[in-house]
């Protein structure tokens, strides 16, 4: 079990017997042996609850029945989808073919049906998929009558598909809309006040993301804020992130400053928005932020 910030603030997210309970229940060990994976798997789903509890916590009353759970299947299964698009080829097609953008909204929007269920043949690939196919028929059922939001929340889906799979020129919608959508899963888009806190998250949980990865992101010449400022060609970054990467180096300390303040601002925007929706917003806000340096320290 992952170190949960019980004894940094207030309980955030599901508690170790809730996440015990769905690793056994959607099978994450043998997913992580399929995988290859070291570990970090249930410590992934934690942080989509914990995000999902953020965004109950903006509505007024809180409601929202299963949305934790939602939460922390839909950002593992995406943090998975990107482990697979990334480093496991061998499944890459498979899980994109299963995971297409109008599978995924018509799950959403029509969920229910028995013939819309996602699903795949490869073994690996359906654990990942089977994530997403509870996620998303559990949060359309819970949004059945609203098509505007379920609306919404699909058209998401389909821009972090296009950008994890690089289709979409927006590479950097991938490191960001899964956390966007994780507040829609609580939270309607009209709600312009707790859309901006989300958004705000999300700008920061990506630049602390990418701050982590500076350095095999500079190497591989991956998307990263840090490094380049726009989307572009792989040869067009490759160019920036040579100019950067000089720069930063040469720099030393002194190109610290940069990021500190790339990361203080949407944090900040973050935690001030938390403390106009009252207290507990709040105190989830700085739970998570001291789980998160505590587990880079």
């Amino acid at each position: 079990m992952p170190a949960l910030p019980d004894s940094v603030g207030p309980q955030v997210g599901l508690s170790a017997d809730e996440l015990e309970r769905l690793c056994a229940e959607f099978q994450l060990e043998e997913l992580t042996r399929y995988l290859g994976l070291t570990g970090g798997i249930v410590e992934c789903a934690w942080w989509g609850s914990a995000l999902g509890d953020i965004a109950l916590s903006t509505r007024t009353p809180p409601g929202g029945e299963n949305v934790l759970q939602e939460a922390a299947l839909f950002h593992l299964g995406f943090q998975l989808f990107d482990v697979v698009v990334d480093t496991v080829p061998a499944h890459k097609r498979e899980l994109a073919s299963a995971l297409r953008p109008e599978l995924l909204k018509t799950r959403l929007l029509h969920p229910v049906e028995p013939l819309n269920r996602l699903h795949s043949e490869d073994r690996a690939v359906a654990l990942i998929v089977r994530l997403f196919d509870a996620a998303l028929s559990s949060a359309g059922q819970r949004l059945c009558g609203d098509e505007t939001h379920a609306t919404y929340a699909g058209h998401l889906l389909e821009r972090m598909y296009a950008s994890e799979l690089q289709i979409s020129p927006d590479l950097f919608a991938a490191k960001r809309l899964p956390v966007v959508f994780l507040g829609v899963l609580a939270i309607h888009p009209s709600n312009v006040q707790a859309t901006a806190l989300f958004a705000h998250l999300s700008l920061f949980l990506s630049l602390w993301d990418d701050w982590a990865d500076l350095s095999e992101d500079m190497l591989q010449g991956a998307p990263n804020a840090f490094l380049s400022s726009t989307n572009g060609s792989r040869t067009r970054r490759t160019l920036e992130y040579a100019a950067r990467s000089v720069t930063r180096v040469a720099a030393g300390r002194a190109a610290h400053g940069d990021i500190v303040t790339k990361l203080r601002e949407p944090l900040s925007a973050a935690l001030a928005l938390g403390v106009e929706f009252g207290p507990e917003s709040h105190a989830k806000i700085v739970a998570i932020c001291r789980h998160l340096i505590r587990n880079e320290s």
